[in-house]
């Protein structure tokens, strides 16, 4: 029930380069929610290319995570790891919902754009809790496509990435109602200020000046977003911190 066929993630991640997210809205969006995490075990429910786990491996934390990309077994990957001196304990390739048998759980799980990308992401999303602990810590961010301006945006310059996400699943509220009985919610919104991005393709000429146009305002907007509250209409994702019971 996945809207993206997997060879599409396995042709992207040809040759990637791997490295560590930083400066942007889920960096400071982690670092408020994760403000301790040293020597605490986390795990990634779709985790390559590990930008963000590695990430939290940097702030001090015992990672872990699975994919179907079979690159999360790579030589290259965990090299790259241990190179960046960060502490990991296993990277499963396969389908994540077949190590909930194993029993496996963790201080905190994650997941950062994965959800979003599933039509029953409301059975995804309860999936993460087998991997937690009692008390533990779940994060779940996805980007925001379904806000008015950001749908807009996404429908006139980015219309191909657009159909890779099920955008029902980008709800605040149905992903507060899905949790609300096992766990204690600590934050629900959208977040990131204003923000918009768009996958490289070929566009036409009258494109082209367009999204030029609106990267440049929305660059305009974002040095002065300090000033502008979060809202569901442009912030550019949505996200989820919980405890559960």
């Amino acid at each position: 029930m996945d809207t993206v066929a997997q060879e599409y993630w396995d042709k992207s991640y040809n040759d990637f380069d791997y490295f560590v997210a930083s400066n942007d809205a889920v960096t400071s969006f982690l670092d408020k929610h994760l403000s301790d995490c040293n020597n605490k075990t986390v795990f990634e429910i779709g985790c390559f290319p590990l930008r963000y786990l590695s990430y939290v491996g940097k702030k001090g934390a015992i990672i872990s995570g699975c994919d179907l990309t079979p690159e999360i077994n790579s030589d290259k990957l965990k090299n790259w790891l241990q190179k960046e001196n960060i502490a990991f304990e296993n990277l499963y390739h396969g389908d994540y919902t077949k190590f909930i048998s194993e029993k496996k759980q963790f201080d905190i799980v994650i997941s950062m754009g994965f959800v979003e990308h599933f039509y029953n992401f409301d059975e995804v999303i309860n999936n993460h809790l087998p991997y937690l602990k009692k008390g533990g810590k779940l994060i779940i961010t996805a980007p925001n496509f379904v806000g008015k301006i950001q749908k807009k945006l996404h429908t006139l310059y980015d219309f191909e990435n657009l159909q890779r996400h099920h955008l029902p699943s980008m709800d605040i509220e149905k992903w507060k109602n899905i949790l609300k009985d096992d766990t204690n919610i600590v934050y629900a919104d959208y977040f990131g200020k204003i923000d918009f991005w768009a996958d490289k393709k070929k566009r036409s000429f009258s494109k082209k000046i367009g999204y030029f146009f609106s990267k440049n305002t929305v660059s305009i907007l974002k040095k002065i977003s300090f000033l502008l509250p979060n809202t569901k209409s442009y912030s550019p994702y949505l996200g989820i911190v919980a405890i559960k019971k």
